[in-house]
């Protein structure tokens, strides 16, 4: 009885110690798997999270390469720093339409204009990236401008503390980076943003490597706005968009259309690319140039005769492709005991030319010397000038017959409306003007100031055909006879002058009333 009193209290002792043995597995088993599960959780609280981060940073690395790509297209290349780029704004020429491709040079001035026969302006252009020559640009590249800008925005753009609500915390352990890669046909942007996730006590480093293909052909567009800048520095080339939108210029025509709207003081140039839209917009780059001088290519001083043509041929360029109004005034220099310039007054003007030929004739009131000021203007205003030297002349001939209304020279045959023996004879710049000439016929008449001759007298009449001469003694010269007949007295000089009464014709030639 005893024995089985001692068994049954081992068997109870066994069993109160098996018992907890198995609560003590139970409870251990009960805690390990809530730690797994809370494991568990924490994991996909982790795969959530960087899920999470990775579709906010692709969404903020698209957002801010388009932002970049499409400042870049509207600035010319140009981001400045105040937006977020490189380029220092006071440095750089714009206005609210875009920056300056092409300046007018301020020292480019008519009319010793231009400086450089083939080259008119300054550019304004920056590099797509740094050259390897190791000089200093004098703007940044814009490969630089869209890496700097586009890592700003994708920096405003992702807003870390959102996934505190979530339980995660994200620390930015650097800046973002980003570089960009310039393909025929894409713009290629590559992130570099290294963080620092912590969910609860777990913490993990890591760093993004994502891309973003943007479709926009910057590469190819910008080289060809680029070549076309160049080529317009050049005066003789002629940016119309029939010209630029040409293969040669313009090997993306099928789909890149250059457009230039144009304006007094500068044009908007636009390349407009419709196999890309950014948003609602298709993909464009602009660019201005500045309203330059027209050019007056030089003309030469003119010397003309009376009642020849004046010819002035004024060859006008414009680098803008701006209609051109010319216009030639004369000054006429005299001389009465010292210079005088008297402005006779507009001549002939056109507009709408690049190059016009002026043509007016001299008028025998018209010789001297003169200036003959020819000015281009353009639509804005800006000018180029030339004054040249003219000389209007007359012909000097001393064997001058009067025939009709006209007079005739005995030499050449030739007829003039003007009295050649009143042309001074040295310069052949004014009129002999009250000095009295013998024609051939022994006719006189009295010059004006207009080549005219006024006071017509007929030929004189002497004695003998000996005039001058002392006759021989025992000789008459009689005054009614004509010349040969009679015979002298002694003494008596036979070149007395028996003058008849003088006829008076019209005053013959210009001036005459």
């Amino acid at each position: 009885m005893k024995k089985r009193a001692q068994l049954s209290i081992f068997v109870i002792i066994g069993i109160v110690i098996l018992a907890s043995f198995m609560l003590v597995v139970f409870l251990s088993s009960s805690v390990g798997k809530d730690k797994i599960q809370q494991q568990i959780a924490s994991i996909s609280k982790q795969k959530n999270a960087l899920a999470s981060i990775n579709s906010n940073e692709q969404s903020c690395l698209k957002y801010a390469a388009d932002s970049a790509l499409t400042l870049a297209g509207k600035q010319g290349g140009f981001i400045f720093n105040f937006q977020g780029g490189l380029a220092d704004s006071s440095k750089v020429s714009q206005n609210e339409k875009g920056v300056y491709w092409i300046l007018r040079d301020a020292l480019d001035n008519p009319p010793e204009y231009p400086r450089y026969p083939n080259f008119v302006g300054i550019p304004q252009i920056s590099v797509l990236k740094k050259e390897s020559t190791g000089l200093p640009s004098r703007y940044p590249a814009v490969k630089d401008e869209l890496e700097k800008y586009s890592a700003y925005q994708f920096g405003q753009c992702m807003n870390l503390s959102q996934f505190e609500a979530l339980g995660v915390e994200i620390q930015q352990l650097s800046n973002p980076s980003i570089t960009v890669a310039f393909g025929e046909s894409d713009t290629i942007f590559y992130l570099t943003y290294p963080i620092k996730i912590t969910i609860g006590s777990s913490s993990q480093k890591k760093t993004t490597a994502q891309s973003y293909s943007s479709g926009v052909r910057f590469l190819s567009i910008y080289t060809i706005a680029k070549n076309l800048a160049y080529d317009d520095l050049n005066p003789n080339f002629m940016f119309t968009p029939k010209i630029v939108n040409q293969q040669r210029y313009n090997p993306l025509k099928a789909d890149v259309a250059i457009t230039v709207s144009p304006g007094p003081d500068y044009d908007i140039i636009t390349l407009t690319d419709a196999k890309k839209k950014i948003g609602q917009d298709y993909y464009h780059l602009v660019f201005l140039r500045q309203n330059r001088n027209p050019i007056l290519r030089r003309i030469q001083d003119i010397t003309v005769n009376i009642l020849d043509n004046i010819n002035i041929t004024a060859d006008v360029t414009d680098p803008d492709e701006d209609k051109v109004a010319i216009s030639v005034n004369k000054t006429k220099e005299q001389f009465y005991g010292g210079e005088l310039r008297h402005t006779i007054g507009s001549m002939d003007s056109h507009s709408g030319d690049f190059s016009r030929f002026l043509n007016f004739k001299a008028e025998a009131k018209d010789i001297g010397y003169y200036t003959y000021n020819i000015t281009a203007t353009d639509e804005g205003n800006l000018k180029d000038w030339q004054e040249i030297r003219g000389f209007v002349k007359c012909e000097y001939k001393a064997n001058v017959k009067m025939e009709g209304a006209q007079w005739k020279d005995s030499d050449s045959g030739r007829t003039f409306s003007y009295n050649p023996l009143c042309c001074e004879k040295d310069y052949g710049l004014k009129f002999n003007n009250g000095t009295r000439v013998t024609l051939s016929d022994g006719s006189t008449c009295t010059c004006n100031e207009n080549g005219g001759c006024e006071g017509m007298m007929p030929p004189t009449y002497t004695c003998t055909e000996k005039a001058g001469q002392t006759c021989e003694a025992g000789t008459t010269c009689p005054a009614d006879k004509e010349p040969g007949t009679g015979t002298c007295e002694s003494g008596e000089t036979c070149c007395k002058q028996l003058e008849r009464e003088p006829r008076e014709p019209p005053c013959v030639g210009p001036g005459c009333a």
